[in-house]
Protein backbone atom coordinates (compact mmCIF):
# COMPACT_ATOMS: atom_id res chain seq x y z
CA UNK A 1 0.00 0.00 0.00
CA UNK A 2 3.02 2.42 0.32
CA UNK A 3 3.67 2.30 -3.14
CA UNK A 4 0.65 2.31 -4.29
CA UNK A 5 -0.22 5.80 -2.43
CA UNK A 6 3.50 7.90 -4.22
CA UNK A 7 1.77 6.39 -7.68
CA UNK A 8 -1.62 7.39 -7.50
CA UNK A 9 -0.43 10.73 -6.08
CA UNK A 10 1.95 11.31 -8.76
CA UNK A 11 -0.42 9.84 -11.39
CA UNK A 12 -2.95 12.59 -10.81
CA UNK A 13 -0.61 15.32 -11.07
CA UNK A 14 1.25 14.21 -13.75
CA UNK A 15 -3.06 14.05 -15.69
CA UNK A 16 -4.10 17.66 -14.50
CA UNK A 17 -0.61 19.19 -15.19
CA UNK A 18 -1.33 17.38 -18.58
CA UNK A 19 -4.57 18.16 -19.17
CA UNK A 20 -4.03 21.99 -18.07
CA UNK A 21 -0.97 21.98 -20.00
CA UNK A 22 -2.51 20.75 -22.92
CA UNK A 23 -5.86 22.70 -22.66
CA UNK A 24 -4.00 26.05 -22.87
CA UNK A 25 -4.68 28.31 -25.61
CA UNK A 26 -3.40 31.49 -26.28
CA UNK A 27 -5.52 34.32 -25.44
CA UNK A 28 -8.10 35.70 -28.04
CA UNK A 29 -6.97 38.81 -29.28
CA UNK A 30 -10.05 41.06 -28.11
CA UNK A 31 -8.70 43.95 -30.43
CA UNK A 32 -11.34 43.71 -33.14
CA UNK A 33 -13.86 43.14 -30.41
CA UNK A 34 -13.30 46.19 -28.06
CA UNK A 35 -13.27 49.44 -30.16
CA UNK A 36 -10.33 51.76 -29.92
CA UNK A 37 -9.98 54.99 -27.91
CA UNK A 38 -9.64 57.65 -29.71
CA UNK A 39 -8.52 60.60 -26.84
CA UNK A 40 -8.49 63.12 -29.31
CA UNK A 41 -12.53 62.77 -30.65
CA UNK A 42 -13.11 62.20 -26.82
CA UNK A 43 -11.31 65.37 -26.55
CA UNK A 44 -13.10 66.98 -28.82
CA UNK A 45 -16.56 65.80 -28.11
CA UNK A 46 -16.13 66.95 -24.72
CA UNK A 47 -15.15 70.09 -25.51
CA UNK A 48 -17.72 70.83 -28.22
CA UNK A 49 -20.47 69.64 -25.49
CA UNK A 50 -19.22 72.34 -22.94
CA UNK A 51 -19.03 74.94 -25.71
CA UNK A 52 -22.49 74.44 -26.25
CA UNK A 53 -23.77 74.09 -22.69
CA UNK A 54 -22.33 77.44 -22.42
CA UNK A 55 -24.39 78.72 -25.47
CA UNK A 56 -26.85 77.59 -23.98
CA UNK A 57 -26.21 79.47 -20.48
CA UNK A 58 -25.45 82.38 -22.07
CA UNK A 59 -29.00 82.27 -24.48
CA UNK A 60 -30.71 81.65 -21.00
CA UNK A 61 -28.87 84.92 -18.86
CA UNK A 62 -29.69 86.91 -22.53
CA UNK A 63 -33.06 86.10 -22.19
CA UNK A 64 -33.27 86.72 -18.47
CA UNK A 65 -31.51 89.89 -19.02
CA UNK A 66 -34.34 91.34 -21.02
CA UNK A 67 -37.09 90.26 -18.95
CA UNK A 68 -35.43 92.01 -15.90
CA UNK A 69 -34.86 95.27 -18.06
CA UNK A 70 -38.33 95.34 -19.65
CA UNK A 71 -39.62 95.26 -15.97
CA UNK A 72 -37.77 97.92 -14.26
CA UNK A 73 -37.89 99.97 -17.56
CA UNK A 74 -42.21 99.45 -17.14
CA UNK A 75 -41.68 100.54 -13.67
CA UNK A 76 -40.07 103.74 -14.17
CA UNK A 77 -42.25 104.45 -17.06
CA UNK A 78 -45.53 103.75 -14.77
CA UNK A 79 -43.95 106.06 -12.15
CA UNK A 80 -43.43 108.85 -14.35
CA UNK A 81 -46.28 108.44 -15.82
CA UNK A 82 -47.97 108.88 -12.05
CA UNK A 83 -45.54 111.30 -11.20
CA UNK A 84 -46.83 113.26 -14.44
CA UNK A 85 -50.02 113.08 -13.34
CA UNK A 86 -49.56 113.95 -9.43
CA UNK A 87 -47.89 117.11 -10.80
CA UNK A 88 -50.75 117.74 -12.91
CA UNK A 89 -53.17 118.00 -9.83
CA UNK A 90 -50.68 119.63 -8.12
CA UNK A 91 -48.58 117.63 -6.02
CA UNK A 92 -44.95 118.43 -4.00
CA UNK A 93 -43.45 115.36 -6.42
CA UNK A 94 -39.94 116.19 -5.99
CA UNK A 95 -38.77 113.58 -3.85
CA UNK A 96 -40.31 111.14 -6.57
CA UNK A 97 -38.47 112.94 -9.23
CA UNK A 98 -35.06 112.73 -7.32
CA UNK A 99 -35.84 108.72 -6.94
CA UNK A 100 -37.08 108.50 -10.22
CA UNK A 101 -33.56 109.66 -11.33
CA UNK A 102 -31.35 107.56 -8.80
CA UNK A 103 -33.95 104.35 -9.86
CA UNK A 104 -32.65 105.21 -13.71
CA UNK A 105 -29.32 105.79 -12.41
CA UNK A 106 -29.45 101.85 -10.60
CA UNK A 107 -31.68 100.60 -14.34
CA UNK A 108 -28.00 101.68 -16.39
CA UNK A 109 -25.92 100.32 -13.75
CA UNK A 110 -27.73 96.96 -13.68
CA UNK A 111 -27.51 96.83 -17.83
CA UNK A 112 -23.92 97.50 -17.73
CA UNK A 113 -23.21 95.15 -15.06
CA UNK A 114 -25.16 92.29 -17.05
CA UNK A 115 -23.21 92.94 -20.19
CA UNK A 116 -20.30 92.60 -18.81
CA UNK A 117 -21.42 89.16 -16.85
CA UNK A 118 -22.69 88.01 -20.55
CA UNK A 119 -19.39 89.13 -21.78
CA UNK A 120 -17.72 87.20 -19.76
CA UNK A 121 -19.61 84.12 -19.49
CA UNK A 122 -19.06 83.95 -23.28
CA UNK A 123 -15.42 84.63 -22.91
CA UNK A 124 -15.27 81.07 -21.23
CA UNK A 125 -16.18 79.89 -24.12
CA UNK A 126 -13.10 80.98 -25.61
CA UNK A 127 -10.92 78.62 -23.18
CA UNK A 128 -13.63 75.55 -22.55
CA UNK A 129 -10.59 73.55 -24.39
CA UNK A 130 -8.10 75.09 -23.02
CA UNK A 131 -6.40 74.27 -19.59
CA UNK A 132 -8.06 73.58 -16.69
CA UNK A 133 -6.55 76.57 -14.72
CA UNK A 134 -7.34 78.83 -17.69
CA UNK A 135 -10.99 77.80 -17.41
CA UNK A 136 -11.58 77.65 -14.04
CA UNK A 137 -10.52 81.25 -13.91
CA UNK A 138 -13.16 82.48 -16.16
CA UNK A 139 -15.67 80.74 -14.62
CA UNK A 140 -14.80 82.20 -11.37
CA UNK A 141 -14.50 85.41 -13.25
CA UNK A 142 -18.27 85.31 -14.40
CA UNK A 143 -19.35 84.18 -11.21
CA UNK A 144 -18.20 87.25 -9.35
CA UNK A 145 -19.79 89.00 -12.09
CA UNK A 146 -23.19 87.28 -11.75
CA UNK A 147 -22.69 88.34 -7.90
CA UNK A 148 -22.22 91.81 -8.93
CA UNK A 149 -25.28 91.73 -11.03
CA UNK A 150 -27.62 89.93 -8.60
CA UNK A 151 -26.66 92.85 -6.18
CA UNK A 152 -27.84 95.63 -8.45
CA UNK A 153 -31.39 93.56 -8.85
CA UNK A 154 -31.36 93.50 -4.97
CA UNK A 155 -30.62 97.12 -4.90
CA UNK A 156 -33.85 97.87 -7.02
CA UNK A 157 -35.85 95.93 -5.15
CA UNK A 158 -35.13 97.34 -1.83
CA UNK A 159 -34.86 100.75 -3.19
CA UNK A 160 -38.27 100.90 -4.66
CA UNK A 161 -39.34 99.35 -1.49
CA UNK A 162 -37.49 101.71 0.98
CA UNK A 163 -37.27 104.96 -0.76
CA UNK A 164 -40.30 105.23 -3.43
CA UNK A 165 -42.79 103.01 -1.75
CA UNK A 166 -42.40 105.40 1.08
CA UNK A 167 -42.94 108.66 -1.26
CA UNK A 168 -45.79 107.43 -2.61
CA UNK A 169 -47.54 107.04 0.93
CA UNK A 170 -46.45 109.94 1.83
CA UNK A 171 -47.99 111.53 -1.38
CA UNK A 172 -51.24 110.37 -0.85
CA UNK A 173 -51.28 112.20 2.40
CA UNK A 174 -50.65 115.55 1.21
CA UNK A 175 -53.56 117.50 -0.25
CA UNK A 176 -52.65 119.25 -3.47
CA UNK A 177 -51.93 122.79 -3.77
CA UNK A 178 -54.53 125.10 -5.21
CA UNK A 179 -53.54 127.17 -7.80
CA UNK A 180 -54.85 130.79 -7.93
CA UNK A 181 -56.16 132.22 -10.86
Amino acid sequence: MKIFKPIIFTSLVILFTAKTTLAWTPPIDLGILKPKLDIGKIFINKCDTLKNKIDNRVNRFENNKEAHVEVYTKLQDRLEERVAKWKEMHYDVTKLEEDLDKLSDKITEFTDDYKAFIEKLKATKDVACGTATEFSDAIAAAREALKIVRQDASDIRNFYHTAIRPDIIELKQQTPAVEED
